[in-house]
């Protein structure tokens, strides 16, 4: 029925906006998944106003059409399918134009410079079937429907499935249209005599207006052969446009005796004398390497009229045929140069054209790649770049590579490219090594610009999009596995990174780096007064707030000591960050002296996160604590404290009365250690966040936190267990403590492996919740490295929780990264939001799901307008005139109050320079 040719969008998607940040904050910035094997044509604004690089995609569909071309029809699919139509609105334009269109799951352009192009009717002259699934939630079906309205009798039909359901999509019919199309071309007057064609093209002047018609009377001739025979049949091109008739079987003879107002007329028939057009002309099989009629003829009338050929119709050789070409026209005129010995000049001029426009085309696409476009610009900065972007051409994949043959003509060609890329200057004063050198770095940088600019190539190619999704390997995601499987996986050991916490590997500075801090702290001299103008040193910097940060500057065992002995000097300091220094057991001693002995220390925060402290450092630190009233944060994470060591931490809660904030966080707890700890909380009412994520903990440890919970005690307003091995089960146990708790505002529970049990678990406990703020079921940014299982409540959980948001009057802040949530589940939490006034944080980025970007923009205007609301709340609240207050300061209020809800004062003051930048 049809010969079908595959486009592939040529924009690589990379998300932007709050896609990237969701992304940044569940992966980390070096840990981002690949994305580039996805294809766009192009990206949306927020708004949906404008679509970014829409241009390139049209530069790309325009070459496609001509190197492929001319096509009958165009079928697309989702954003395919909306693009269809715009192309249908466009066209013709270019190479592009086609007699129909079949558009699935469409819809109808937002953008506004599509505005016209898509009122009722505006869409003539193009038989057009559109094709929606009644169970599209994706794309709704009244999308759809204004696609096909813009369009001209449309003929409309319906299928029972969904977006994705390609085996419920009416295949007769559109069989049926396809026969129906190729009937009505069929009995379009074919225009096949020479002399009607002749009379058609009377009307051509140039010599390009009579290739062109030349060229695409060849390609009506080919559409009319069936597919099969397209390759193997040839069909010479005939000449249009001829001023006279002329005798086409004697062409050497003509150009040996040309006249000029010939030229035309020879240069076209030596164009017919090519096999193919808008593609490499292919090399004659035999055994004695013929030069093609083409290159001969070309280069004998060049001999002839060297200055007309190169000045007239050089250039087109790559746009009707194409960048390879030059290549072989290189190598055909070495070839013909022993049968021209006297014409050596005119051969050389003639190479050093083909290297020129070669080269100067290698330079214009490699620029383009360099400045491609930049899909994590803000819009702004897409406002801002006024300037076109354009497809980069196929010449990087054409041109002569170097090979290891210095004698090889077509290596030869490519260092001449090379060197005219990359010019060797002051040939004559320098010596033999310098000039290879010279060479080489041209030659390297050669090698450097094809790979770069044949790498977007590849990416363009379905080929490439193919084989990428076949090799690509899958990241270990939860729902990808049975609820067997999952079972399986949370009762196996947990991996060596829970059990044995170590830090990042480091290397300890010198005192000589240290000296700078030092000094400043000694002379007592003054802090910043913002945090643009943080004091930096050459280890450390100095931060508002009272913030010392040496986190990864690794001052190591022997630096520790001259710090806090510098440090007792300054009044400025107040919150020591010292993550990441390894300063083992004499830091323990240093820091546990330093606690005890100075009962008037101004430091009350202390970010000693992975320091190689073990059991026996951690007595030495505990026992300074056990009755201090200075300190009120204590960060361990990432020392391999184990369940031996939480003994003393459990024994310090039970006689310290000051300490609010605990991090525990991969510290090797495991069941066991989170048992000692939590019998220790029911004697210690002061302690208000925890950290115990990332520590092996099973259903075991939900059941003592039930246990703890339903004492009716609890005191703790923050309680963070992601990375764990909690699943259902576990988190279960925990629901059901939380029925008897009053006070929790922070709960965490990212990358549990928690499903739909869990979740409906959650909602049940957690509906009439009188304290809670924030519930994140999303997804910890070092899940894999860990061994850890993503949650995956689904759309079945989502509609738990969504029951949750209708009813709960405290949640302000719920993440579902990464659960495996469809456009059905996203649906059910939008319709739960219409019913909040609370919520003003929902995280919904669900790995390898699509999801429909109206149904986004409903949730993020609703979120929104939560924020104004209760912006204007605490505003009007905090002053009695209330008329004055605008939308924009509401908006701001209440955005500051969210952030306070996500990222709570505990954790603000111990942000660091080093782990942020």
């Amino acid at each position: 029925i049809a010969t079908f040719y595959y486009a592939n969008a040529p924009l690589s998607y990379d998300p932007i906006g709050d896609v990237k940040e969701q992304l940044l904050a569940a992966f980390g910035d070096g840990n981002m998944p690949e994305t580039g094997y996805q294809r766009q044509w192009w990206n949306a604004s927020k708004d949906s106003k404008t679509y970014h690089h829409l241009d390139v995609s049209l530069h790309y569909i325009d070459k496609l059409f001509k190197s492929e071309g001319p096509f009958d029809g165009v079928l697309g699919f989702a954003q395919g399918a909306s693009l269809g139509g715009i192309l249908c609105g466009l066209q013709p334009f270019g190479n592009v134009s086609f007699n129909f269109a079949i558009l699935i799951s469409g819809f109808a352009s937002r953008a506004d410079c599509h505005e016209q192009l898509m009122q009722p009717n505006s869409i003539k002259n193009v038989s057009s079937l559109h094709i929606y699934g009644v169970n599209d939630v994706l794309i709704n079906n009244d999308r759809t429907l204004k696609l096909a309205a813009a369009f001209e009798n449309p003929l409309i039909v319906s299928h029972p499935g969904g977006h994705f359901t390609p085996n419920t999509w009416p295949n007769k019919t559109i069989k049926q249209f396809l026969l129906e199309q190729q009937t009505y071309l069929s009995n379009k007057k074919d225009v096949t005599n020479h002399d009607d064609i002749t009379l058609q093209f009377q009307s051509l002047n140039t010599f390009e207006e009579k290739l062109e018609a030349t060229i695409l009377f060849h390609q009506k001739q080919l559409s009319n052969l069936p597919a099969t025979e397209r390759k193997q049949k040839k069909i010479s091109a005939i000449p249009i446009g001829l001023s006279k008739s002329i005798d086409q079987l004697n062409i050497e003879n003509i150009i040996d005796n040309i006249d000029n107002y010939l030229l035309d007329d020879i240069m076209l028939l030596i164009w017919c004398q090519r096999t193919t057009f808008h593609n490499i002309e292919p090399k004659i099989d035999d055994d004695k390497n013929t030069i093609p009629l083409f290159f001969r003829y070309l280069i004998l009338l060049y001999l002839k009229k060297p200055n007309e050929i190169l000045s007239l119709y050089f250039n087109i050789i790559p746009k009707y045929g194409s960048w390879g070409d030059l290549k072989t026209l290189y190598l055909s005129v070495c070839q013909m140069e022993n049968e021209f010995p006297t014409e050596k000049i005119l051969m050389e001029n003639l190479k050093a054209a083909c290297v020129k426009i070669l080269g100067d085309q290698l330079k214009h696409d490699h620029r383009i790649v360099l400045n491609q476009p930049d899909e994590s610009a803000n819009e702004q900065e897409e406002q801002m770049s006024i300037k076109n972007q354009e497809w980069i051409s196929n010449c990087a994949k054409e041109a002569p590579r170097i090979g290891n043959s210095r004698y090889n003509q077509s290596t030869i060609m490519a260092k001449e490219i090379a060197k005219y890329i990359q010019p060797i200057i002051n040939i004559t004063d320098k010596s033999e090594k310098q000039l290879n050198a010279d060479k080489g770095y041209s030659y390297q940088s050669y090698k450097r610009l094809i790979s770069t600019v044949c790498h977007v190539l590849e990416k363009a190619s379905p080929t490439f999009i193919d084989e990428q999704v076949r090799l690509r390997t899958r990241r270990d995601r939860a729902f990808r596995y049975t609820k067997e499987q999952r079972e399986q996986l949370l009762n196996a050991p947990p991996s060596n990174y829970i059990t044995n916490p170590e830090p990042e590997p480091v290397v300890p500075c010198s005192l000589e780096e240290l000296q700078p801090l030092l000094e400043h702290l000694i002379l007592n001299k003054p802090g910043p007064t913002d945090d643009n103008q943080s004091i930096v040193f050459s280890r450390g910097t100095i931060m508002t707030g009272g913030r010392l940060d040496l986190c990864k500057q690794v001052v190591g065992p022997k630096g520790i000591q001259p710090l806090l002995n510098a440090m007792k000097n300054s009044s400025v300091v107040n919150r020591l960050l010292l993550g990441n220094n390894i300063v083992g057991l004499p830091g323990a001693q240093a820091i546990s002296d330093y606690i005890h002995l100075n009962t008037n220390s101004n430091i009350n925060t202390w970010y000693i996160a992975g320091n190689n402290f073990d059991s026996e450092c951690i007595s030495l630190i505990c026992d300074a604590l056990a009755t201090d009233t200075n300190v009120k944060a204590l960060w361990l994470k990432r020392n391999p404290i184990l369940a031996t060591g939480v003994v003393h931490i459990a024994r310090m809660l039970t006689t310290n009365h000051y300490l609010q904030t605990l991090d525990l966080l991969n510290t090797g707890l495991l069941d066991e250690g989170c048992e000692i700890l939590f019998n220790s909380l029911k004697s210690n009412h002061t302690l208000k966040h925890l950290y115990i994520d990332t520590n092996g903990l099973t259903v075991k440890s939900g059941q003592n936190m039930r246990l703890y919970f339903e004492q009716h005690d609890n005191q703790l307003e923050s309680l963070y267990l992601s990375c764990n091995a909690l699943g259902d089960a576990g988190t279960c146990e925990i629901a059901a403590g939380l029925k008897h708790d009053k006070h929790l505002k922070r709960l965490g529970l990212a990358s549990n492996c928690i499903g739909f049990d869990g979740a409906r678990a959650l909602a049940d406990a957690l509906i009439n919740h009188p304290s809670l703020e924030q519930l994140n079921l999303g997804y910890m940014k070092a899940t894999i490295l860990l061994g850890g299982l993503d949650n995956v409540i689904g759309d079945e959980g989502a509609e738990e929780i969504s029951r949750l948001i209708r009813s709960n009057k405290c949640i302000r802040s719920v993440d579902l990264t990464f659960n495996g949530i469809s456009q059905r589940g996203l649906m059910k939490l939008r319709d739960a939001l219409k019913e909040n006034r609370i919520l003003t944080t929902l995280k919904v980025l669900q790995f390898g799901q699509v999801h429909n970007e109206i149904t986004k923009e409903e949730i993020n205007t609703m979120i929104e307008q939560n924020k104004i609301e209760w912006g204007k709340q605490v505003l009007t609240h905090d002053s009695n005139n209330t008329l004055s207050l605008t939308r924009t300061e509401c908006l701001q209020k209440g955005q500051q109050l969210n952030d306070e809800i996500n990222f709570p004062k505990h954790v603000m003051e111990i942000i660091s320079y080093y782990r942020t930048h």
